[in-house]
């Protein structure tokens, strides 16, 4: 029941910034319900949250992730942008090489 997941992961996610790997986690987690439940802007806002207090090894994948969430809610300018961010920021990671794929999709 995605309900009950949600308000598991929201707890966990809003209770857990001393932990960065159970904070990610939960975060991953709201952000895969809210994309279930079409609630693109609550996945953006988890996604920006998570992009503050993230090791900068994981912030490539918060910025494709961002990209697929906003391509979903067809926010073709805000992909663009944070397509051309994770590939001028983070131009050597698989998410940049990967973000040709998204490209296609705009």
């Amino acid at each position: 029941d995605y309900k009950v997941a949600k308000t598991i992961a929201k707890n966990v996610f809003d209770n857990s910034l001393t932990d960065s790997l159970l904070f990610m986690q939960s975060g991953f987690m709201l952000v895969s319900i809210a994309e279930n439940e079409n609630s693109f802007d609550e996945a953006l806002s988890v996604l920006d949250q998570m992009m503050k207090f993230s090791p900068k090894g994981l912030k490539s994948k918060l910025l494709y992730r961002k990209a697929e969430v906003a391509i979903l809610k067809k926010d073709n300018k805000l992909a663009s942008s944070t397509i051309e961010m994770l590939e001028k920021d983070y131009a050597s990671s698989q998410e940049a090489t990967e973000a040709s794929s998204l490209k296609a999709l705009l």
